[in-house]
């Protein structure tokens, strides 16, 4: 069974990164082993982390610990990173080895969040910047530099580096000037954010620091973003340094930190009563103003060296200043400030006022791909003019290119434009460049740039940029949810390939034949990826709606504007996996991203239409330096060198070749869609696996039983049936069997957070091999075979059977000589303490005969369920060995698919040989009530709310909350969990549903007909937990039902699925589940829906439900997760208390709209004369 994990740290954020680094190791050695949550004092470090499950600490099957690093106590004397601290302690609390993976913490930013930097508090940010934090907290003042230094820091390299001050509101961060100030106005996950894209640090030894080593760098590739920690004589060295830092220590020169760090706490003293400013003082202090004093240590760190070490980053050529003295027009003014002297208070920004700047419009009246140009013009334009105000006019949808980038960004209309309120107006012509240049792109841009406006070009400008804003990458994310029915990769992409292969210029030049679109369109789909043509006048036949996809004009994603929108395009494609296009608009778009591109050019040449982009390779033709204009020799060598690019004879065989590079990893790794990882160089295989069991439920995994079962899959191939078993019933306990090695990663990677994954081929035979269907690029969708290694010997090298790998290009299989490990059903039984096996799946190529035949547990398991190879064959061995066993054939033929049912699953259990508990719970019982009953195992604090809907629908409804009612000296909630377990069936527990002591008589099975009660045979199940696999659950209509509730939104959710009611009008994006049939039982939950605004559209995109626009609108007005507003209900505001229940329902109240129409019928109703009905002295059990 897995290990439930839940580690609790409350120390510093910095701290709770590397605890992050902790959790990482422990699955990536011990992977599918455990399951694990936290605890801790900074919950944004642990979003979008994948190896979290969320764990409840009353569960007594989880384990809580508290995490400790007692390592730094020996930091001085042995040679460990801070990085092994929880790690180490992690290994001595499991005893269990786990290897430190990498030398960082372990940070997860979504695709939105690399798009563009936080704007807290609207405040513009410079394009590129390096990060300050020029203090710390009052408990460390030991780590605190001379502010006057860091501001010297920054005068030194004004118009040079842009920096971003940072730090905690409450803590001692005296404001620099020449910064740009967000001390206090970054919540803890915009500073992470922030520092995605920053392209440096400047820090003491401090959370900033760990992150600057944790969190990826969108300037540096991978995490080598420079940091310079001004660390003095504290901590050593080796404990606290990352490998590309620049680490700024003084240990070793002051006889304090002679042998190590001092560790002491505080220098400048604080007064707030602790105990550090007595124990744990300084004891070099130097006083550098009259009221700051700071180490020794730190005191010898000067400004000099700072900036020496700063600059050493941008001497080896890896980081660039901001070129020729470029400004950001939010940078502030900067004063020299001697490093003695004190902080001077920030001035006034040095941004002009409207009355000094000039006020410049450029007018601009050309398509979307040059609009993307433009952008590089704007960047220079920002640069050599900070004393401009720009305003920009373009072309419908055009216009939200440039937000960020100007002043103003607007559409033309009808009206003329005041053009006498500007200072200059330039109508840009947007000519094309008719030369070659040897130091810069030879685009519209560097034309415009030296014949327009006298400016020479730069080339760390000459890119392309956009930022889109939060709106049009939630309509980008809605549309894509929509097409691929599926929840985006870790990195925040969508499995969906953009192509846009016809311009509306120039088709000549540049547009492909819809045989090469088809072409790799095929392509895309068969890698398990969607692909979308970028189409907005559907002038290409390929899209169908089904299979490939067009984002038409009129679409809402649009926002009505014919030609689509710049910044939803832009955003569209961030979130894509790759990008396809032609010399036209969408390509351009996509050098404004950091999506992988592929740029096809037949006739032009890319060095006079395109810029600079890193993530775009062209795909050129053989002879591209005949398309050059002017000087040839200096246009292909400026191109060579700074552009990616592959040169073709044959187009359609490169652009397959290089769409297939994209697509896939040749080494075979991993590729997320469809809801599963599979192998990328064995995708088709993969899918139709997928396809088969996941999609279309080949087993009829909807109709098994869903207590809380065991379930041994063997053939588990990639986890299909595992994971449709877990999305059901996310309590099953899952053992996957497989013993093909090629499969198991991507079998861990989808199952080994919730189940038990096996290394092997279960069979009875000895001396056992593989007939391999696994390699490289292969179309046999056939399973591998369990032989005698005779048989392989005998198969190896004839017909159908290869050697090797390498010689399966025309077999369907390989002969793997591999040592393969057998394993029984037995050996599984008694090294898992498994009692009983619920559903017994076997998938295994023929070995099912082996297992049939001579397991001897067969009486453990209630189902076998699986593919059998020999229609003759396996009849006769059912009608042998399994003569009392229910068959039902799913699919008939030689390969065919079935059920075998044990006949004890039809028995019931004789509930009075179960255990009794030794402690009782109080009785709070009702009076007697001819009604039907609903019982809901839900948080208690909700029962009120279910309530409300039940007194309005079903007025005759009796209510009882988990754990309040005593049946049999046993309270319900326990009769549930047996009900769950298997222990009882559905007509024991209804025969005991409403038996209480000592006032309510037996309600017999004659008694529960005399109410008009159906009882099916078939037990009834709802599994109300799984988020990503919601399934249809059976609905008998005046049927007493049981619920378990355990995240209340997505139970309401699944409600929507079901067949049999009538979801009624006025949804509230998923969280109201309401009914029209009044003889149904029905319920409703609000609790947590606070927290899921955005999952709850999310889940109705998923569900393929529209909500209306009156949803969407009530929806904006719902409290964000941080409100400290009173918990809200949907339905007449309803409090816990019954009585403020009644008054309200009494009162002529005014609702939403919404949910008018049920506060009306429940005024009609009248609550006075049910609750006189029900009789009750006494409703203090609903509390």
């Amino acid at each position: 069974m897995k290990n439930r994990l839940i580690l609790k740290s409350f120390q510093s954020p910095g701290d709770i990164v590397m605890l992050s680094a902790a959790v990482r190791d422990l699955h990536a050695a011990h992977s599918g082993r455990f399951q694990t949550d936290v605890r801790t004092s900074a919950d944004a470090i642990w979003e979008n982390n994948p190896h979290l499950t969320a764990l409840d600490e009353r569960d007594p099957e989880v384990t809580s610990l508290d995490m400790h690093y007692p390592l730094v106590h020996e930091s001085n004397q042995r040679p460990y990173h801070f990085v092994h601290g929880y790690t180490q302690y992690l290994e001595k609390q499991l005893g269990l080895p786990i290897p430190v993976t990498a030398f960082r913490g372990d940070i997860h930013l979504t695709g939105s969040e690399k798009l563009s930097p936080p704007r807290p508090q609207d405040i513009e940010l410079p394009e590129r910047f390096w990060i300050m934090v020029a203090g710390g907290k009052y408990d460390f003042t030991a780590k605190w530099w001379n502010p006057a230094s860091y501001q010297a820091v920054v005068d030194h390299f004004r118009d040079r580096i842009a920096f971003v001050q940072c730090g905690e509101e409450g803590h001692w961060h005296p404001p620099l000037n020449g910064v740009t100030n967000l001390v206090g106005k970054t919540t803890l996950r915009e500073f992470i954010q922030l520092m995605y894209h920053a392209e440096g640090v400047v820090c003491p030894v401090t959370l900033a620091m760990h992150l600057a080593a944790a969190v990826e760098s969108k300037s540096a590739r991978g995490y080598g973003r420079p940091c310079v920690v001004v660390a003095g004589g504290r901590e050593p060295v080796h404990w606290e340094a990352y490998p590309n830092h620049q680490f700024i220590s003084t240990t070793g020169t002051l006889d304090c930190c002679q042998s190590g760090g001092c560790w002491k706490s505080r220098c400048q003293v604080v007064d707030d009563g602790d105990s550090k400013d007595r124990r744990e003082l300084c004891e070099n202090p130097v006083q550098v103003t009259e009221d700051l004093r700071i180490p020794r240590c730190m005191d010898m760190i000067t400004p000099e060296e700072v900036i020496r070490r700063v600059e050493l980053y941008h001497q080896g050529g890896l980081h660039h200043y901001l070129n020729n003295n470029e400004r950001e027009d939010t940078q502030m003014t900067t004063t020299i400030v001697s490093p003695r002297s004190n902080v001077v208070p920030p001035e006034a920004e040095s941004k002009l006022t409207a009355e000094q700047q000039q006020r410049v419009l450029l007018q601009f009246r050309h398509g979307l791909g040059d609009a993307i140009q433009l952008t590089a013009v704007l960047r220079h334009l920002r640069h050599y003019h900070p004393d401009w105000n720009v305003e920009v006019a373009a072309l419908p949808g055009k216009q939200t290119a440039f937000v960020g980038l100007c002043g103003r960004s607007f559409s033309f209309n009808e009206k003329p434009i005041p053009t006498d309120r500007y200072d200059q107006v330039f109508d840009l012509e947007w000519d094309e460049c008719a030369t070659c240049y040897a130091d810069y792109p030879s685009t519209k841009v560097e034309r415009c740039l030296t014949d327009v406006f006298d400016l020479a070009p730069i080339p760390e400008l000459c890119r392309y940029e956009m930022r889109p804003r939060e709106d049009a990458v939630a309509k980008a994310k809605r549309y894509l949810q929509q097409v691929c029915k599926v929840y985006p990769s870790e990195d925040g992409r969508y499995p969906v390939v953009l192509i846009h292969y016809q311009g509306n210029t120039s088709a000549e030049y540049k547009d492909l034949p819809h045989a090469t679109a088809r072409m790799v369109c095929e392509q895309v789909i068969k890698s398990g990826s969607v692909p979308i043509i970028l189409d907005w006048d559907n002038r290409s036949p390929l899209p169908d709606g089904k299979r490939i996809h067009n984002p038409h004009v009129d679409l809402d994603i649009w926002g009505g504007i014919g030609t689509g929108d710049a910044e939803v395009l832009a955003a569209l494609i961030e979130l894509s996996s790759l990008m396809i296009g032609v010399d036209s608009g969408p390509l351009h778009v996509a050098g404004a991203t950091s999506t992988p591109t592929i740029a096809v050019w037949t006739k032009h040449h890319p060095l006079h239409y395109f810029g600079h982009a890193d993530n775009v390779t062209h795909l050129v033709p053989r002879k591209h330096q005949e398309l050059l204009r002017g000087d040839l020799e200096a246009g292909n060598s400026y191109f060579e060198t700074h552009y990616r690019y592959r040169p073709y004879d044959n187009l359609d065989s490169e652009l397959s070749t290089t769409v297939n590079d994209q697509l896939y990893d040749r080494e075979g790794g991993l590729v997320y869609t469809r809801n599963f990882w599979i192998r990328s160089n064995n995708a088709a295989q993969d899918l139709v696996v997928v396809q088969d069991i996941a999609e279309n439920d080949s087993y009829r995994i909807d109709e098994l039983p869903m207590p809380e079962p065991v379930i041994i899959d063997v053939g588990a191939h990639i986890g299909c049936f595992s994971q449709a078993i877990h999305s059901r019933n996310p309590l099953a306990r899952i053992f996957a069997v497989e013993c093909c090695p090629e499969n198991l990663t991507a079998l861990r990677k989808n199952v080994g957070g919730f189940a038990t994954v096996i290394q092997g081929a279960m069979t009875y035979e000895k001396d056992i091999a593989l007939l391999n269907a696994v390699f490289p690029d292969c179309v046999t969708t056939g399973g591998s075979c369990v032989v005698s290694r005779e048989q392989l010997a005998q198969a190896s090298g004839k017909t159908g059977v290869g050697a090797d790998p390498k010689d399966s290009a025309t077999a369907q299989y390989w002969a793997d000589s591999r040592p393969l490990m057998a394993v029984t059903l037995e050996q599984i039984i008694e090294q898992h303490n498994i009692d009983r096996i619920d559903v017994l799946k076997l998938d295994c190529e023929g070995s099912e005969f082996s297992i049939l035949e001579n397991s001897t547990s067969l009486e453990r398991i209630d189902r076998i369920v699986g593919e059998y190879h020999g229609k003759d064959r396996f009849h006769e061995l059912v009608q042998r060995k399994f003569p009392d066993w229910k068959l039902r054939i799913l699919k008939d033929g030689e390969l065919g698919t079935f059920w075998l049912e044990n006949p004890r699953c039809d028995k019931a259990v004789d509930t009075a040989k179960l255990p009794v508990p030794t402690k009782r719970c109080a009785s709070h019982c009702p009076r007697q009530s001819a009604a039907p009953w609903i019982y809901l195992c839900t948080p208690q604090h909700t029962g009120t709310h279910f309530l409300r809907i039940l007194l309005e629908l079903h007025p005759k409804v009796s209510f009882w909350r988990c754990g309040r009612t005593i049946v049999e000296g046993r309270p319900l909630g326990e009769w549930h969990k047996l009900y769950l377990d298997g222990a009882i069936s559905l007509r024991e527990l209804l025969r005991l549903g409403v038996r209480s002591e000592p006032d309510l008589p037996e309600w017999t099975r004659q008694e529960v007909a005399k109410l008009g009660l159906s009882l099916p045979d078939k037990r009834v199940e709802y599994d109300l937990i799984q988020k990503h696999a919601l399934r249809t659950v059976p609905w008998y209509p005046s049927l007493p039902t049981v619920v378990s509730v355990r995240d209340p939104l997505l139970a309401i959710i699944s409600g929507l699925r079901r067949k049999g009611p009538e979801v009624a009008e006025g949804i509230v994006a998923g969280v109201t589940f309401l009914a029209t049939k009044r003889d149904e039982c029905f319920m409703f939950c609000v609790d947590q829906w606070k927290q899921h605004r955005e999952r709850a559209l999310d889940l109705m995109s998923y569900l393929d439900l529209e909500p209306t626009q009156e949803i969407y609108d009530y929806i904006a007005k719902w409290p964000s997760p941080n409100s400290s507003e009173t918990h809200q209900h949907l339905i007449l505001n309803a409090s816990s208390e019954l009585a403020e229940a009644r008054r309200l329902a009494l009162e002529d109240r005014q609702v939403h709209p919404i949910v008018e129409p049920w506060a009306q019928r429940l005024r009609q109703a009248g609550l006075q004369e049910f609750y006189e009905s029900l009789g009750y002295a006494d409703l203090a059990w609903f509390e």
